[in-house]
């Protein structure tokens, strides 16, 4: 089973925050098989309230605050990574694409726009 991981920006929508269809909006990142990324989006889905009983389906907006933390996790190689015969050492190997999408979310946000992450 793949994990796959979608990172989009969209204009401000006030009815969206978590469990939610993502608004019109722009692609910004795409990742897959990164478990550790997934398990970290997992637990800031649970904290923004999600009531999936897995992170499959599922969309939230991303706030600053959980950016913020992202941005130090990966910028201090802290993200918890998963290693296992299946995946590899997928998280090492995406750092790149991960400060990628940090910018690129940033810029967004700067500009008001908002950053929506999904599972599938």
């Amino acid at each position: 089973m793949k994990l796959h991981i979608y990172a989009f920006i969209s204009k401000p929508d006030d009815s969206a925050g978590v469990d939610c269809p993502v608004p019109a909006s722009r692609q910004i990142a795409h990742w897959c098989n990164h478990p550790s990324l997934f398990n970290y989006f997992e637990s800031v889905y649970l904290w923004f309230g999600g009531e999936k009983d897995l992170f499959r389906d599922a969309a939230f907006r991303l706030p600053q605050c959980k950016l913020d933390e992202f941005e130090e996790m990966v910028t201090n190689g802290n993200l918890p990574r998963n290693i296992d015969w299946l995946y590899g050492d997928a998280d090492l190997a995406a750092a790149e694409t991960y400060e990628r999408f940090i910018r690129h979310a940033r810029k967004a946000m700067s500009k008001g726009w908002e950053v929506y992450i999904r599972a599938a």
